[in-house]
């Protein structure tokens, strides 16, 4: 009652930011719950002539992020050596970015149910990198490739995008049960502004 589900066969949602955000540090992070396995579905992308930045299962059912900039050859793409078949519960995931940092480790990390996840590769953009993601004329989509290809199947909660700051998900989006497991916690937007944004999926 509280997710939105995407049926894997027609677009999420989608926008064209009315203004330039920080195209350095950004998070995104959400709840999901996977109802197709062994395809290429996109959980958050932006793309552009030149860009394509996407958060997305593979085929193989790991998770990727390949991340380039405006108009040059950069193509920062890793995936996880965890797969991601359990259809039967919600994954939280975090995709949490800052080109500043001065330890490329720490530039772009990707959480599974708050465990920083361990890559194939260790292929991270040179420090101070910018990213067309946050720039105007690049449609943000979440649960499809430009609104025509690669679709989530699934269901998603709690979804949040940050503009401006790399922020990890235990005890900001998602807070410990006790039991060795994780819950939703309700973070704070009121300070956060740009292209922020949260979607509660809410029932009106």
């Amino acid at each position: 009652t509280r997710s939105l589900r995407l049926d894997g066969s027609s677009s999420g949602l989608s926008r064209d930011p009315a203004s330039d955000g920080d195209s350095q540090k950004f998070t995104f992070a959400c709840w999901i719950k996977r109802t197709k396995l062994g395809a290429t579905q996109r959980i958050f992308s932006s793309a552009h002539s030149t860009a394509d930045d996407r958060l997305a299962f593979k085929s193989d059912d790991t998770l990727e992020w390949n991340c380039q900039n405006n108009g040059t050859s950069l193509n920062v793409n890793d995936y996880t050596k965890a797969v991601f078949r359990d259809v039967s519960a919600f994954y939280h995931i975090c995709l949490s970015v800052d080109t500043t940092q001065a330890t490329a480790a720490n530039r772009i990390k990707l959480y599974v149910n708050g465990v920083l996840q361990e890559m194939n590769g260790s292929n991270q953009p040179a420090q101070n990198t910018t990213f067309g993601l946050m720039g105007t004329g690049y449609v943000h989509t979440i649960g499809s490739y430009t609104s025509s290809s690669e679709y989530l199947s699934g269901y998603l909660a709690d979804v949040y995008f940050l503009d401006g700051t790399q922020v990890a998900p235990i005890d900001n989006f998602i807070e410990s049960t006790g039991f060795n497991s994780y819950k939703p916690k309700a973070f704070d937007m009121s300070s956060y502004s740009g292209n922020s944004f949260h979607i509660d999926a809410q029932p009106a």
